[in-house]
């Protein structure tokens, strides 16, 4: 049997009350980086920031995830061809176990199985958005999502203590998301479920990374499948107008 150290099981249970630090990026700031390699002719690219928590919120069930879609004109008038990458870190068997800390196989869901899956687990699901996002982001995203699915990323819930923060080698749903770009910030370190997605999505919107991010794009949510979905939308928090 594993043994963990007497400090790790003095974590507090209280992991959500985290306190979130404030954006400290200018309003709408355009980063330069951002702003390379635009998009081809036809392309535009979108983001999702999901989460899902039990009610009342307990750690083991909840998750974080995001989804982003390629949309490229259709040929000949017709509909737009719609891509959509997702990265939905969880551990491989689907059963979380937020003080265990070590790392253990992880798997990368799909858009369509993790909304199953919280729904198998009575678990309340959020979004922010659709935004639109940057074309360098999108692309870090897609790297990252390799990056996730090559085997060498493990799956620790709380990957800021134990193994996962020694070896560096493990990660849990929320910064499998942040690790892609900057621009998502660094995500926050224990808070979960809800607070996390709006953290995320706050930092998007503060960074740069999205295009007109009080907007939304409401017809993608059915054209991905998810219209008859018990989905509650949620408004990111915008950086003041300066």
């Amino acid at each position: 049997m594993r043994r963990v150290p007497l400090l790790l099981l003095l974590l507090p249970a209280w992991l959500g009350c985290v306190a979130e630090g404030p954006l400290t990026s200018p309003a709408f700031e355009r980063p330069r980086h951002l702003e390379q390699e635009p998009a081809p002719p036809g392309e535009r690219y979108y983001c999702l920031i999901f989460s899902a928590q039990s009610v009342p919120k307990l750690p083991r069930f909840s998750h974080t995830w995001a989804t982003v879609v390629r949309v490229s004109q259709g040929e000949d008038g017709g509909p737009p061809a719609l891509d959509a990458q997702t990265i939905s870190w969880m551990p491989a068997v689907i059963d979380i176990h937020p003080y265990d800390f070590f790392v253990e196989p992880g798997v990368n869901l799909d858009l369509c199985s993790t909304m199953r899956e919280m729904q198998a687990r009575g678990e309340r699901v959020s979004l922010w958005g659709p935004f639109e996002m940057r074309p360098s982001v999108y692309r870090n995203f897609l790297s990252r999502k390799r990056f996730v699915e090559s085997g060498r990323l493990a799956y620790q819930a709380i990957d800021v203590v134990g193994e996962a923060a020694w070896g560096g080698d493990g990660s849990n749903c929320i910064h499998a998301v942040t690790d892609a770009d900057p621009a998502f910030g660094r995500g926050p370190t224990l808070a979960f479920g809800d607070d996390a997605g709006s953290v995320i999505a706050a930092q998007l919107a503060g960074n740069g990374a999205l295009v007109c991010p009080e907007q939304t794009h409401d017809w993608l949510i059915a054209a991905l499948g998810l219209g008859g979905c018990p989905i509650v939308r949620r408004t990111a928090r915008l950086p003041a107008e300066r």
